[in-house]
C-alpha cells in the first residue's frame, strides 16, 4: 500500500489485546517498535534475540507504555540465536510455559549485506544470509507451529483464553529485496526470495489453519545497513568508490521512517493481509515491470541506490 496506511482501514480489522505475540529480532529497529506499539494494546511479549541486555531495555519500554495506555503487558525476553534451531525451540517452549499458547509469531530478525557478487569468494555471506533471513524463520516457525494451527494447543479458558480463538498467525518481515532484485544485494534478495516463496508455498498447504501475513517494506530508517555483514566505514567508502553508479551522491537519505513503516505493518497484521508491498510505487514496480523491463529496471536501479 502507500505510505499512508490509511488505505488499510477500508477493509476490516481485528485484533485481540490480550494476544500472545512472539517478535524475533526485538532489540532494535522494527522489531523493536513492534514490540512497543503491540505493548501499549496490553499484549504479552516473548522478545527474542542474541542480545538479553537490550531486550531488556526494550521490556522495560514496553512496560512503561503500555502503563501510560492504561495497559498490562507482560514481557518474557528470551536470549538466542535464530540459526540454531535447538535455541528457537527452547524460545517456544519457554512461552508456552510462561503464557499457555501462541497467537502471532512476528518472524523479524534479519541481516543484509552490500557487495558485489565477485566479492564473495567463498560464499560465506550467501550461507549466512540464508541461515539468519531464511533458515532462520523456518527454524521459529516449525518450533511455533503446532502451537499455531492446533485447535487442542489453541485452548478455551484459564491462561489460554476465553472462548473461542481467531486462528493463530505468522506475520512475515520480507522485503522487496524479496520481490525485486537490486544491485550489491544478490545474497539478501536471494534469502528473501526464498523466505517470500517458502511461506507463500506453506499457505497454500496450511492457509485453511494459519493466516500468514507478508510484508514487504522498503528501506527503512534503522541501524540494519549498519549492522551488515563485513561493513565499515572504509569498506563502504571503497564500494562507493568501484560502483559509483549503486550510490547515491552526498547525504541523500531516501529510507522511511520506522514508524511509518510499522503503521502499515500493524496494519497488514490487523487486516490478516496475504501480502502487503509498500510504498505504492512497489506494486507497480512488482507487476508493470514483466511487460517493460527495459524501462523500469533503470528505475529501480536509481530506486535502491544506498
Amino acid at each position: 500500500m502507500g505510505n499512508n496506511p490509511s488505505v488499510l482501514r477500508i477493509f476490516w480489522t481485528k485484533f485481540s489485546a490480550d494476544s500472545v505475540i512472539i517478535i524475533t529480532g526485538a532489540s532494535m529497529g522494527i522489531g523493536k517498535e513492534l514490540a512497543v506499539r503491540y505493548a501499549a494494546r496490553g499484549s504479552s511479549l516473548v522478545l527474542f534475540s542474541r542480545n538479553l541486555t537490550a531486550l531488556e531495555t526494550v521490556a522495560k519500554e514496553c512496560q512503561k507504555t503500555a502503563e501510560k495506555n492504561s495497559k498490562t503487558c507482560e514481557v518474557l525476553c528470551v536470549a538466542g540465536d535464530v540459526t540454531r534451531e535447538e535455541d528457537c525451540a527452547r524460545m517456544v517452549e519457554r512461552a508456552v510455559e510462561r503464557f499457555g499458547r501462541i497467537d502471532l509469531l512476528v518472524l523479524n530478525a534479519g541481516i543484509t549485506a552490500h557487495h558485489p557478487f565477485s566479492a564473495d569468494a567463498d560464499m560465506r555471506t550467501f550461507k549466512k544470509l540464508l541461515d539468519v533471513n531464511f533458515l532462520g524463520c523456518v527454524y521459529c516457525t516449525k518450533a511455533a507451529f503446532p502451537w499455531l494451527v492446533d485447535p487442542d494447543k489453541r485452548g478455551e479458558g484459564g491462561r489460554k483464553g476465553k472462548g473461542k480463538r481467531e486462528k493463530g498467525q505468522i506475520l512475515v518481515i520480507s522485503s522487496m529485496g524479496g520481490e525485486l532484485g537490486a544491485p550489491l544485494r544478490t545474497a539478501y534478495c536471494a534469502s528473501k526470495f526464498a523466505l517470500t516463496g517458502f511461506f507463500e508455498a506453506l499457505r497454500m498447504e496450511k492457509g485453511d489453519k494459519v493466516d500468514i501475513t507478508i510484508v514487504c517494506p522498503p528501506a527503512v530508517k534503522t541501524d540494519f545497513r549498519k549492522n551488515a555483514i563485513g561493513y565499515s566505514e572504509e569498506e563502504e567508502a571503497e564500494r562507493r568508490r568501484q560502483h559509483p553508479e549503486f550510490f547515491r551522491k552526498g547525504n541523500q537519505d531516501k529510507r522511511m521512517a520506522v514508524e511509518a513503516a510499522v503503521d502499515t505493518i500493524m496494519l497488514a497484521a490487523d487486516k490478516r493481509a496475504r501480502k502487503v508491498m509498500f510504498p505504492l510505487r512497489a506494486y507497480v514496480a512488482v507487476y508493470v515491470r514483466p511487460f517493460i523491463p527495459d524501462l523500469i529496471d533503470p528505475l529501480l536501479i536509481s530506486a535502491s541506490k544506498l
